[in-house]
C-alpha cells in the first residue's frame, strides 16, 4: 500500500542541480534524497500527486555527494551523485516527529515490513512537501493494523486493516463520504480477494482465487457485466465470457452495425466506434460516440480521461497534421509545449474531464504530463 514518491523541481533549479551533480560523473546516474528519504533517480521526477511539486521556495538546503565519494557508502555506490535536499517544512519539524519513519524507509519482505532489519511496530508518517500529513497509521510486528488515513487533494481516504484467525489480512478502503471503495484479503503468499466499488455502491471489479483458479469479473455501475474470465493457474489457460469475446471480435472486424444491433446499451460499443473514428481523423464523430459511452457509464473516470485526450488530440492534429498522426503519443507531443488554439468552451470540457479522472491518477503516468500542459497553457 506504499506510494512511490517522486518529485519535480522547477526547471531553473533542476537544471542547476543536475549540472552540479554531473560535474564529475562517469555514468550519469543521480539519486535524489528528500528529507532523508530516497525518492528516485533522473532529472524530471514526478510525485504521484501531479499538483504537488518540490519548488525552489520550499527548499531549505541542498548538499551533493559526488563520485568517487559515493563509493565510500555501500547504498550509494550505484550512483555517481546523490543530492540531499531538505525542505523548509522538514527543517522546522520537531525531533520527535522526525523520529517516526516514513513508509518509504521501510523494507517489505513478503507481507512483513522491516525497519533497520527488524519487523516494525509503531507509527508511520508520510508528508506532503508543504509539511502537511499525507499518510498516517500504525504497524504491529511488521504488518499494517488498525485505520490508516490518506490525505489526498480530493479528500480523506481510510483503509482499515484487520486479521482473521488464519492470519489473512483484510483491508477495507472507504472514501471521504464513508463509501466503500475497495476490499482486499491476502495472506503472506497470495492475494485471495480484490474488489473495487463504484461511488453508488455497485461492485466494479472482483478478482477471487478459488483453489487453482483465478476468477475475474468486472461490471458497469448499472450492474451490467463488462468482462469476465477464469484463469487456471497450473495450466495458465484462460477462458473468457463468450458474449464479451463476441463484442471484441465485432469491434476488431469493425462490424459496427452488428455491434450496435447486439450490444446497443453497452458503453464499450461506443468506445470502440469512437476509437475507429479517431483513427480516421473524424474527431467530432469520435467525440460524439464517446459522449454516448459516458452517458451510458457516467461513473468510469477512465472514459472521461479518454474524452479529454480525444479533445486534445483533435486540436493537436489540427495544428500539426504532419507530425501528429492518429497513433502519435499525445503526452510526448504535449511535452514539447505546442501552442494549440483551443476554444474556451473546449478548454473547460477538457479540464472538467481531467478533474473527474483525478482519483484514478495513480493508474496512468501520462496523466501527469497532460495535466501539466493543461495547467500551464489553459
Amino acid at each position: 500500500m506504499f506510494r512511490k514518491i517522486h518529485f519535480v523541481l522547477v526547471p531553473l533549479i533542476a537544471a542547476s542541480l543536475q549540472l552540479q551533480a554531473q560535474a564529475v560523473v562517469p555514468k550519469n546516474k543521480v539519486l535524489y534524497v528528500v528529507d532523508s528519504v530516497p525518492v528516485g533517480t533522473g532529472h524530471d521526477l514526478r510525485r504521484e500527486l501531479p499538483y504537488e511539486e518540490l519548488k525552489s521556495e520550499a527548499i531549505a538546503s541542498v548538499n551533493i555527494l559526488k563520485y568517487p565519494e559515493t563509493l565510500q557508502h555501500a547504498k550509494y555506490r550505484p550512483y555517481d551523485s546523490v543530492l540531499f535536499i531538505i525542505t523548509k517544512a522538514y527543517a522546522a519539524r520537531p525531533a520527535e516527529l522526525k523520529a517516526i519513519p516514513s513508509t518509504d524507509q521501510l523494507t517489505r519482505k513478503g507481507n512483513i515490513y522491516f525497519y533497520k532489519g527488524k519487523p516494525y511496530s509503531g507509527k508511520v508518517l508520510d508528508y506532503h512537501y508543504d509539511g502537511s500529513i499525507y499518510h498516517e497509521g500504525t504497524l504491529e510486528n511488521g504488518k499494517y493494523t488498525g485505520v490508516h488515513l490518506y490525505h489526498d487533494p480530493e479528500g480523506l481516504r481510510r483503509h482499515s486493516y484487520t486479521y482473521d484467525k488464519d492470519g489473512a489480512e483484510h483491508n477495507t478502503g472507504t472514501d471521504t463520504n464513508g463509501n466503500m471503495t475497495s476490499r482486499v484479503v491476502r495472506t503472506d503468499e497470495r492475494l485471495l480477494l480484490f474488489e473495487l466499488y463504484y461511488p453508488n455502491g455497485q461492485l466494479k471489479h472482483r478478482t477471487k482465487r478459488v483453489k487453482n483458479k483465478e476468477i475475474q469479473t468486472s461490471y458497469y455501475s448499472s450492474g451490467l457485466l463488462s468482462d469476465s474470465l477464469v484463469r487456471h493457474l497450473k495450466t495458465n489457460k484462460t477462458y473468457y465470457d463468450p458474449q464479451r469475446q463476441l463484442l471484441r471480435k465485432l469491434a476488431e472486424q469493425k462490424d459496427y452495425l452488428k455491434l450496435r444491433e447486439l450490444f446497443p446499451s453497452d458503453p464499450a460499443t461506443y468506445m470502440y466506434i469512437s476509437a475507429h473514428k479517431r483513427q480516421d481523423g473524424q474527431f467530432d464523430e469520435a467525440l460524439r460516440y464517446m459522449d454516448t459511452c459516458i452517458a451510458l457509464e457516467p461513473l468510469e473516470p477512465m472514459y472521461n480521461y479518454e474524452r479529454a485526450m480525444l479533445r486534445l488530440r483533435k486540436f493537436a492534429y489540427a495544428a500539426d497534421k504532419v507530425t501528429f498522426k492518429w497513433d502519435y503519443e499525445l503526452s510526448r507531443y504535449l511535452d514539447k509545449k505546442p501552442e494549440l488554439h483551443i476554444p474556451e468552451a473546449d478548454k473547460q470540457k477538457i479540464m472538467a474531464d481531467l478533474k473527474l479522472f483525478e482519483p484514478m491518477k495513480y493508474t496512468n503516468r501520462d496523466f501527469v504530463k497532460v495535466y501539466r500542459y493543461v495547467a500551464e497553457k489553459f
